[in-house]
């Protein structure tokens, strides 16, 4: 797929009407039509469109550890415990999150945690285990 430079006005439509994934093919078919044929980069347009992953650092003496997530303003975090239900939630703008010091993980007890700009995800882990 070769790259063109879409101009900026475009660009800014296509963010913000176009980004979803389930959406790129209609994308094309508006940027043929508005003459920039069917061969732009659609990664390029929709930058941030998708949801990323965060890294996990892991759990060490009942603290939750994850790396930062660029533009990310504050992290959702939950424990979960093998019947799928959040034991335990909380918001933070750090890379670290406490466990509850009640907290007593079982075994199958998992956390994950979701970086958020406003209201919108950038990225977020798979289920980690606690131990």
């Amino acid at each position: 797929m070769s790259s063109i430079a879409v101009p900026h006005i475009l660009r800014s439509v296509v963010r913000s009407t176009f980004c979803a994934a389930h959406q790129r093919t209609r994308l094309r078919r508006v940027l043929a039509l508005a003459g920039l044929g069917a061969s732009v980069a659609i990664s390029a347009a929709c930058a941030g469109g998708d949801v990323g992953s965060v890294a996990v650092v892991g759990e060490k003496t009942g603290v939750l550890i994850w790396h930062p997530v660029e533009r990310a303003e504050s992290y959702e975090v939950a424990i979960i415990v093998p019947t799928d239900s959040v034991v335990h939630a909380l918001t933070t703008a750090d890379t670290v999150a406490p466990m509850p010091p009640s907290f007593m993980p079982v075994k199958g007890t998992q956390w994950t945690v979701r970086a958020l700009r406003g209201a919108r995800v950038l990225a977020e882990s798979g289920r980690q285990p606690i131990y």
